[in-house]
């Protein structure tokens, strides 16, 4: 998993992990305060599949390894899209 700045393609953050065939989640991974105000991302993820051929450990094309691109939209603070929330978490 990369999470990549949009605006110049800059990857600001690498996590490596397992997916599991029975887990539900299959895999996550946890990133806090990388986020910048302003800026979009995009989270690009992976699964070392090697359909066809491919090289174990490596980030093969399409045909042999699966690849996604998740749009995280630009953070920023907006007065009117806060909601009361507190009553979510207990004091």
């Amino acid at each position: 998993m990369a999470v990549v700045r949009t605006s110049d393609g800059v990857v600001e953050e690498e996590q490596a992990g397992t997916v599991s065939g029975t887990a539900d989640p299959a895999f996550s991974f946890t990133s806090l305060g990388l986020l910048e105000e302003g800026e979009a991302h995009q989270v690009h993820y992976w699964i070392d599949s090697n359909f066809g051929g491919g090289t174990v450990g490596v980030c093969d094309p399409k045909a042999n390894d699966h690849q996604w691109n998740v749009a995280i939209a630009a953070v920023a603070h907006n007065a009117a899209n806060t909601v009361d929330v507190c009553t979510t978490f207990t004091q």
